[in-house]
């Protein structure tokens, strides 16, 4: 029993050293990209991972793309929390992160949006629907840092794009699915807003739509700065 207990103390101590090395670091790296690559059936690299305790991940030059290969994320510094050795694990909870220098995308060309895949894998099941398996998105906290959204709908002709210098968001639980969005508190910092639009592709079958989009020329920029803070 004595050599038992020595020998576990060993590989504990032996892991925590590999984990620690660069070659340690990569092969993680690897493992994180493998797992979302194959649950998401997308491409998605890592250029480099930081581990502690395997619950805290500090992400850098992450890259997401749809299924169409064009990009839906680009971060420079991503840092999450994340069930503990989760990519050893059926399931896992994605409770807080956080993201800097970074492009996130919308698009598309018909009613579905390009990235609903990846809102599908993280959405909360239905109730009485078989819990499914994958990363559970449980977020409680959410800190953005110098981040622009890109939202290209060609669908509605109306492109828009937002850049933020912060964001703080303090929730219950934020899932991806619902209309029911339990926010505590939420503080954004210098957004400025620009919108274009433009003929749209879905067909005009809608009247009352159709007159709200009447409203703005089509071809037209809307720039919308905002208060530090507000």
């Amino acid at each position: 029993m004595k050599w038992f207990f020595l020998s576990l103390l060993f590989l504990i101590e032996a892991l925590d050293i590999f984990i620690q090395t660069p070659f340690g670091q990569n092969w993680i790296g690897r493992q994180v990209s493998k797992r979302f690559s194959r649950d998401l059936q997308t491409k998605i690299s890592i250029q480099h991972v930081d581990f502690s305790l395997f619950n805290n991940m500090h992400l850098e030059g992450v890259l997401i793309e749809d299924r169409r290969g064009d990009t839906l994320l680009f971060a420079g510094d991503i840092k999450v929390k994340i069930t503990d050795w989760f990519f050893f694990k059926k399931e896992a909870e994605l409770k807080y992160i956080g993201l800097e220098n970074a492009v996130i995308k919308f698009q598309r060309t018909d009613s579905v949006w390009r990235q609903q895949f990846f809102f599908d894998y993280f959405a909360s099941p239905s109730t009485g629907a078989k819990k499914k398996t994958g990363i559970q998105f449980n977020l409680k906290k959410v800190d953005l840092k110098n981040v622009t959204f890109v939202k290209k709908d060609a669908w509605l002709g109306e492109d828009m794009t937002v850049k933020i210098t912060g964001l703080n968001l303090d929730a219950s639980n934020l899932p991806l699915s619902g209309n029911k969005f339990p926010i505590n508190s939420i503080r954004i910092t210098d957004p400025v807003i620009a919108i274009h639009t433009y003929p749209r592709l879905k067909p005009r079958n809608n009247p009352p739509l159709e007159m709200k989009n009447r409203a703005k020329p089509p071809g037209t920029w809307a720039i919308l700065p905002f208060r530090s803070g507000t």
